[in-house]
C-alpha cells in the first residue's frame, strides 16, 4: 500500500519562472534603487518573478540599505543566498548605461532562470561629500523638506533620486551636453531615457563659459 501511495503521488513541479540581473552590490545608495526597481519592473512586464542572488556581503548591504529607504520593495523578490548557478546562461541586455532597452524583446525567452547582464556603472566619476548624512537619511530629507533641487553632476544616480524623490518635484540639472562627460559622444548614454521631461536642464554659454543662458 506505501509503495502504491508513493508511485500515485503527484510530483511537484515549479513552473514559476524568474528574472536576475547582474548588481553592482558595490555601488551606492542611488545605484541600488535604479537596479532593484527596474529588475521588478521588467519581471511584472515578462510575467516572472524577480530574484537576488546573494553572492557576497555586499550584496547583503544592499538589501539592507535599501529596505530601510524603501521598505518593502526586497519583499517582492525570491532571495537566494548563494551564487548565480553555473547551468543558468546569461543573456545580453541593456548593455549601454542609461539608453533604453525595451524588455518586450524578452518576451519569448522561455528559460525558467533568466539572468540578464550589462555593462552597468562604467562611468569613472570624481565625488565630493558635504552632508554627514547617510544617503537614505537625505533621501528622506529631499523627499519631505525640498520644494526645489538641483544638482550640479548630472550623471549622479544618486542626484537623480534626490530630484525623484524631492517633495516638489521641480528639478534642475545642468545639461550634460555642457559638461565633459563622455558617455554621449560614446553611445552610452541617451538624456531623453534618463531625465524626465518636466526636469529643467540648465544650459550654459559653452563649456568652457558657465555662464547660464537657458534655464526654460
Amino acid at each position: 500500500m506505501l509503495r502504491n501511495s508513493m508511485s500515485n503521488r503527484k510530483k511537484h513541479e515549479d513552473d514559476q519562472k524568474y528574472l536576475s540581473s547582474n548588481l553592482a552590490a558595490s555601488s551606492r545608495l542611488g545605484n541600488h534603487i535604479f537596479e532593484l526597481s527596474a529588475l521588478l519592473a521588467m519581471s511584472r512586464k515578462l510575467k516572472r518573478k524577480p530574484a537576488f542572488f546573494i553572492q557576497d556581503h555586499y550584496h547583503d548591504q544592499m538589501l539592507n540599505d535599501t529596505d530601510v529607504l524603501i521598505p518593502g520593495l526586497v519583499d517582492h523578490f525570491l532571495i537566494i543566498n548563494q551564487t548565480l548557478p553555473a547551468s543558468i546562461f546569461p543573456v545580453e541586455f541593456n548593455m549601454k548605461c542609461c539608453i533604453f532597452d525595451n524588455p518586450e524583446r524578452l518576451m519569448n525567452n522561455t528559460d525558467q532562470y533568466l539572468h540578464i547582464k550589462g555593462m552597468h556603472f562604467q562611468v569613472l566619476k570624481n565625488e565630493a561629500y558635504i552632508s554627514k548624512d547617510s544617503p537614505s537619511d537625505s533621501l528622506l530629507y529631499s523627499r519631505y523638506h525640498c520644494d526645489v533641487v538641483l544638482f550640479s553632476a548630472p550623471h549622479s544616480t544618486f542626484g537623480w533620486w534626490m530630484g525623484y524623490f524631492s517633495k516638489g518635484n521641480q528639478v534642475y540639472y545642468t545639461d550634460i551636453k555642457y559638461t565633459n562627460d563622455t558617455s554621449i559622444p560614446q553611445g552610452l548614454f541617451n538624456p531623453d531615457d534618463y531625465f524626465p521631461p518636466h526636469w529643467t536642464p540648465v544650459k550654459y554659454d559653452n563649456m568652457d563659459n558657465a555662464t547660464v543662458i537657458e534655464t526654460l
